[in-house]
């Protein structure tokens, strides 16, 4: 029998929170360092995505189902609510709908046919939950799991970043002294503030540096 895909995400990802399945849906909460807004949800997918803009070095915050329009089908008025309203480094803003295979082509055209504010698009599951980049989403999303961060390793990190790359293994051997610094490290990188690339595989080779990612 297959297990239900929450099973085969990390234990410290799901491990202070309660979910529950329902008519074949996920329910729970992501634990949320860059929204103040209600990241419930009842879906795999949109869960997955929350996990991806936390832990995206680009995204300053974002704001879930906060946005609602309408608009006409057939003649019958519509409510559509988008998934997240995003806010990206470079004073950009976009709105956000997870593309589902359930969700009709009509309403989908009709979707983003429609004039506003902000830049819309759809994000497939089949695209941000795979390759290197949701390996990485899933590691550093592990890497904010309950750790006990020493007094000193905030300050001594900020000693070691550069407003330039530096390579992860120069930092772990100027660390070398903190236990377990690679995982605190790497906690650092998914709680917001480092800048790097989360399409490059985290290894000793992998360049981090001071402040976000431009």
């Amino acid at each position: 029998m297959k297990k239900p895909y929450l099973h085969t995400l990390p234990p410290r990802v799901t491990r202070d929170r309660s979910f529950s399945y329902l008519a074949g849906r996920v329910r729970g909460a992501v634990p949320a360092l860059k929204s103040d807004t209600d990241t419930s949800f009842t879906s795999a997918d949109l869960r997955d995505y929350l996990f991806v803009l936390e832990v995206d070095p680009t995204v300053i915050k974002y704001w879930v189902r906060t946005e609602t329009t309408a608009f006409s089908i057939a003649g019958e008025v519509t409510k559509h609510t988008f998934a997240a309203k995003v806010e990206y480094i470079g004073n950009r803003t976009e709105l956000h709908d997870i593309r589902q295979d359930h969700l009709a082509e009509e309403y989908v055209a009709a979707v983003s046919a429609l004039q506003l504010h902000f830049p819309h698009r759809w994000v497939r599951p089949g695209d941000y939950r795979t390759g290197r980049r949701w390996e990485n989403v899933v590691r550093l999303m592990q890497a904010r799991g309950p750790t006990l961060v020493p007094p000193q390793f905030p300050l001594r990190l900020l000693s070691v970043l550069r407003p330039e790359p530096t390579p992860l293994r120069k930092v772990f051997h100027a660390l070398s002294d903190i236990e377990n610094v690679e995982q605190l490290v790497l906690r650092a990188m998914a709680t917001g503030g480092i800048g790097f690339d989360l399409d490059e595989e985290i290894g000793p080779d992998m360049a981090i540096w001071m402040g976000r990612t431009g």
